[in-house]
């Protein structure tokens, strides 16, 4: 106040401590959820790994696909942080050289691609043989790599077939949360990471993180944990709720609430997933999740 008049004024939001308090509690059982999944998902990605010397053994390893997933993988994450660039520069500690910062960063980025590519070699090699000796009568996946693996019957078919899943699969969200309002449901809407506006290619974040989740889950979900699943119960329904159940509910760290709304809603997807994996392959499963 400046003699008689308001000369300036600002907005905060007060959050009290009991607030807080509760959110946080609120929030420590989707964590829970979350870490009790990823026990299982962790196991699934160790075994897929340990796929790759039994396949060796037996002469069945073929690298081109495990390669190529390897080389996505490290490529899509690496090109990930040279867009975000000036997110980068706006964390600069000026305590430090510019210069020591940007190589320090970019230092580890780049231990962090060749660790994605051995990582992702690895597990696309070890999906690939079970994919080709539990489902012999699909085309192999490395042919893919070729534009004359989707001219194919299988291929083509597996376009069309992966956008419908895509439309399901969103169509889904939007009922489920639509019913889930009259339950309480809560589902925020937003930007997660605003830093993802500054970026020089802002959608570029969409499809390296499409890229990522498509490419990882669907070969441990639906490749890995169902292939194996429906082996050691002798169903394939069992098996599929197994592995749709553990793939959902890594999920649950989103912010969805109660707890068990993400898990549930994913679980059905999975099944559906799991489904479209026996009825047409991986590609149609890839190109949904991606989508």
């Amino acid at each position: 106040v400046s003699g008689d008049r308001v000369t300036a004024y600002n907005n905060y939001l007060f959050v009290p401590d009991t607030w807080t308090r509760k959110y946080n509690h609120m929030r420590s059982y989707n964590e829970l959820l979350q870490r009790i999944a990823g026990i299982f998902y962790s196991t699934l990605q160790l075994i897929s790994v340990l796929v790759v010397p039994w396949a060796l053994s037996r002469k069945e390893m073929r690298w081109r696909f495990a390669l190529f997933g390897g080389m996505v993988m490290a490529l899509t994450g690496l090109c990930d942080s040279l867009n975000e660039y000036s997110t980068v520069v706006a964390e600069y500690d000026t305590t430090s050289s510019f210069r020591d910062y940007l190589l320090q960063c970019y230092g580890s980025q780049g231990a962090s691609a060749i660790g994605q590519f051995f990582f992702g070699t690895l597990l696309f090699g070890g999906a690939d043989v079970l994919y080709r000796r539990f489902y012999p009568h699909r085309v192999a996946l490395e042919n893919f790599l070729r534009p004359s693996g989707f001219m194919t019957g299988e291929g083509l078919k597996a376009i069309w077939v992966g956008y419908l899943v895509f439309l399901v699969h969103l169509g889904w969200i939007i009922v489920y949360y639509l019913l889930g309002e009259r339950l309480n449901f809560w589902c925020p809407l937003g930007i997660d990471n605003v830093g993802v506006l500054s970026a020089t290619l802002p959608f570029y974040s969409a499809i390296s993180l499409g890229l990522h989740a498509s490419a990882q889950e669907e070969t441990i979900a639906r490749v890995v944990a169902l292939t194996l699943g429906w082996r050691i119960t002798r169903n394939f329904w069992v098996a599929n709720l197994m592995q749709a159940m553990i793939w959902a509910f890594m999920h649950s760290s989103y912010a969805q609430q109660p707890a068990y709304a993400r898990g549930v809603e994913l679980t059905i997807v999975g099944l559906f997933y799991g489904y479209i994996m026996r009825r047409y392959g991986l590609l149609p499963c890839f190109i949904g999740h991606y989508l």
